[in-house]
């Protein structure tokens, strides 16, 4: 029972590190979607458009449009990264659940071994007590 309560112990621990290593993963990718984040929104900020009279020409236009698809590619390319970000938050709470899931079974295990040692160990106290009290007689 000792090697078996050593064994959950050791095992337990190895949950315990593998647990803080994916938490540690998960305030990672928290801190590069915040930072994703404020990109997006200073990438939305908009530039002041100053509007000629009529005389706005054609290549000043098509600069401004150039700019407007440069800053949606750059938003699309952000909205992905922040969604494989997200997908991968979700697997590692997946993970977690499991490992948490694991972790329960192990403690329920380990109560178990606790419930049957203390068992054992009365029983062998009342072993102990029946040869000094037939000895008495």
């Amino acid at each position: 029972h000792i090697a078996e309560k050593h064994d959950f112990m050791s095992r337990l621990s190895d949950l315990e590190a593998e647990n803080a290593k994916k938490c540690e993963i998960i305030e990672n990718l928290q801190l590069k979607i915040q930072e994703l984040n404020k990109t997006i929104q200073s990438s939305q900020i908009e530039a002041p458009v100053i509007v000629q009279d009529e005389t706005t020409n054609q290549e000043e236009i098509a600069e401004l449009l150039s700019q407007i698809h440069a800053k949606d590619y750059e938003i699309q390319r952000l909205e992905n990264c922040i969604q494989d970000s997200n997908n991968e938050i979700a697997e590692i709470k997946e993970i977690l659940a499991s490992v948490k899931a694991s972790l329960h079974e192990t403690k329920e295990q380990l109560e178990i071994a606790r419930d049957e040692t203390m068992a054992l160990k009365m029983q062998l106290a009342e072993a102990k007590e029946k040869p000094a009290s037939e000895s008495s007689r």
